[in-house]
């Protein structure tokens, strides 16, 4: 009808859904609820319609982002997949294509990713959002994920592709984990998968989930804090009135298992891997070692527990960082309203001032105004690492030393 046509001038991102539903029951996910158990699909006519349309008007954005729960695991996808490498070899679009892979049926995901990218390299990538990969946090949440061979698998077979960002999420802290077993997650993503794009999310009790029920969270003993939702806050003008909006979450920030304390050492960890690990800045290094089979993840722990402590500079940026984690967080849904319906306070979020997002504003932080701080005692790390696992000849350490 046109209605929305006006839209294809900006950069927003189209989003499409094309299978509604998802057959687990995930008890942190609202889509895990049994009313969203029943899955369907729409047609093959419709998705050939909607794309041609798309593919036709869109002007500003190079990404396509697919809504679907578990796209990839089902048999129909196939034929989704064909209509997507039509559009992209009539209009070069989407550069792009983003969403949730499948947590079943690893041949079926790379065949549709395979019949995409015959199109263009690169235009979908794969990945697992695993969430965690302790067998007993795993049960606790009804989840069920893809084994890590089977990710293993869709790595090497996805390895061809010209972009080699692989990707998975986490969240911390879910039922059942410590910060043993958080750790052991990131050993997994980083050791045996090879992740380079690791998102670390915080536990949300959304509207709607299991864990979010009464019973659930007295059964788990979470304890819960409230803040903005990033970038979802601002002034409106309705009818003659200007009304400041915010949508907040409700975040764990610890549980029976994991103590307040465990939590901001799991977040410590986090930003290192956001910063060591992501999109590979240190790839030569970590190579190094792989071949000399020894733990990438090892190396991040000494520094982190003993290393990081040497430089006076980065133990204030840590410190600044785990204030942060806490300090812009309310103790109850009335408080965080209350606060949020202050049009000062609101626009102290609109201009960043309050309410960022901290592993991004503290990973930007050490690489803008602590980098040769951080390169030097993260150097310095490496070469004790090595030491300590008796492999540090002259070759290898000129090779660290210029990486």
């Amino acid at each position: 009808m046109g209605l929305l046509d006006r839209f294809f001038e900006t950069t927003l991102i189209p989003l499409v859904e094309y299978t509604r539903g998802c057959p687990y029951g995930c008890t942190f996910c609202n889509d895990g609820n049994e009313f969203r158990t029943d899955v369907v699909h729409k047609s093959v006519d419709y998705i050939e319609e909607e794309l041609e349309y798309i593919g036709s008007k869109v002007k500003n954005s190079s990404i396509l982002y697919v809504a679907d729960l578990n796209f990839g695991q089902y048999k129909h996808d196939n034929e989704t997949a064909k209509i997507m490498r039509s559009i992209i070899n009539k209009y070069q679009w989407p550069y792009k294509i983003r969403g949730n892979n499948g947590k079943s049926q690893p041949a079926r995901m790379l065949e549709v990713a395979s019949i995409i990218n015959e199109a263009r390299e690169g235009v979908m990538k794969l990945g697992s959002s695993l969430q965690s990969t302790d067998a007993g946090v795993l049960k606790e949440l009804k989840r069920k994920n893809l084994s890590i061979p089977q990710v293993l698998l869709m790595k090497d077979e996805d390895s061809h592709q010209a972009d080699t960002q692989f990707s998975t999420e986490l969240i911390v802290p879910l039922p059942g984990m410590t910060l043993e077993k958080h750790m052991n997650d990131l050993r997994d993503v980083v050791d045996k998968l090879g992740m380079n794009s690791i998102v670390i999310h915080q536990l949300s009790l959304l509207k709607g989930s299991e864990m979010a029920t009464r019973p659930e969270r007295k059964r788990l003993n979470l304890d819960s804090r409230y803040r903005v939702y990033v970038g979802a806050i601002g002034i409106y003008d309705i009818g003659d009135q200007s009304v400041p909006i915010a949508e907040t979450e409700e975040m764990v920030v610890a549980s029976e298992k994991m103590p307040i304390e465990d939590y901001l050492e799991c977040r410590i960890m986090d930003l290192l891997i956001k910063i060591l690990v992501d999109n590979d800045p240190y790839n030569e290094l970590f190579q190094m070692l792989k071949n000399l089979d020894l733990s990438v993840f090892d190396l991040l722990l000494l520094f982190k527990d003993h290393h990081l402590k040497k430089s006076e500079s980065l133990n204030t940026v840590i410190d600044n960082y785990k204030d942060l984690l806490l300090k812009k967080l309310y103790q109850s849904s009335d408080e965080i309203a209350a606060v949020t319906s202050d049009v000062e306070i609101v626009k102290k979020y609109m201009s960043g001032e309050l309410g960022a997002n901290e592993l991004s504003t503290f990973r930007v932080l050490v690489y803008s105004e602590y980098w040769e701080d951080f390169q030097k005692i993260f150097g310095e790390a490496v070469l004790d690492y090595l030491e300590k696992m008796s492999v540090l000849s002259e070759e290898i350490k000129d090779y660290a030393e210029e990486v």
